[in-house]
């Protein structure tokens, strides 16, 4: 789900409290925009609110790159894996899903490098 679509996520913070801005979400993982670096293969724990509700989960950095250059700031983009899946979502995703621990958000990769001739 995107950050426009009804979620109901209204904010996100890293841990000790660094606010993220939500890009993406889904029961197994999230993308956020932050200005601080987020190191890939290191564990985080999320804080999300709703209007509703709140969790914290843990989850690990899977990616980061720099989305915007400003003269006084750097904006990094982030995705976040969660270790289990996000229970707002939870009854959304597939059975086999839950019960196998199997990730959707992230699929196999083919390799992209074409062989030269």
């Amino acid at each position: 789900m995107h950050a426009h679509e009804p979620h109901g996520i209204r904010a996100v913070r890293i841990r000790p409290g660094h606010v993220a801005v939500l890009v993406n979400v889904s029961a197994c993982g999230l993308l956020v925009e932050t200005h601080r670096r987020l190191l890939p293969g290191t564990s985080v724990e999320l804080q999300m609110d709703s209007d509703t509700r709140q969790a914290t989960i843990r989850g690990q950095i899977t990616r980061c790159s720099v989305s915007a250059v400003r003269a006084t700031s750097i904006a990094y983009r982030g995705a976040v894996a969660f270790d289990r899946q996000l229970p707002w979502f939870a009854a959304d995703a597939e059975p086999a899903t839950l019960q196998t621990g199997h990730r959707p958000a992230l699929p196999e990769r083919e390799d992209i490098t074409r062989a030269l001739v």
